[in-house]
């Protein structure tokens, strides 16, 4: 099984977190089709979606910043123990896609934005 770290910025809209986001989506696109291909080999692909993981990197780069979303400021990350158990799980569910508890609950609010849900 390949699993791959996402993002919860992919499923919402927070401004100033496009350069980011758009990697993250990159890496969707390429997990989603890895999955597709590799898939009559027996190899499993999926993807996490952690919201933002609580690293000093979120606070450094909105600290550095005076523009953008203040969602971003004041948003609890999720802890790296958190994020490794959501990995667990996908690696023993063999699921295409596993989200973090705020992940799916933003979704499921219609929070993140146009297009977002977890009905898919």
């Amino acid at each position: 099984m390949i699993v791959n770290i996402s993002s919860g910025t992919t499923k919402s809209v927070l401004t100033g977190t496009a350069p980011y986001a758009s990697t993250k989506h990159a890496l969707n696109g390429l997990t989603l089709t890895a999955g597709a291909e590799l898939a009559a080999e027996n190899i499993r692909v999926g993807l996490v979606y952690p919201w933002i993981t609580a690293t000093d990197f979120a606070a450094n780069r909105a600290a550095a910043e005076s523009r953008g979303d203040d969602r971003i400021r004041t948003i609890q990350g999720d802890m790296a123990d958190y994020v490794a158990e959501l990995i667990r799980e996908a690696v023993e569910t063999e699921a295409v896609e596993v989200y973090a508890a705020n992940v799916k609950r933003m979704m499921e609010s219609g929070a993140a934005g146009p297009g977002h849900s977890t009905s898919r």
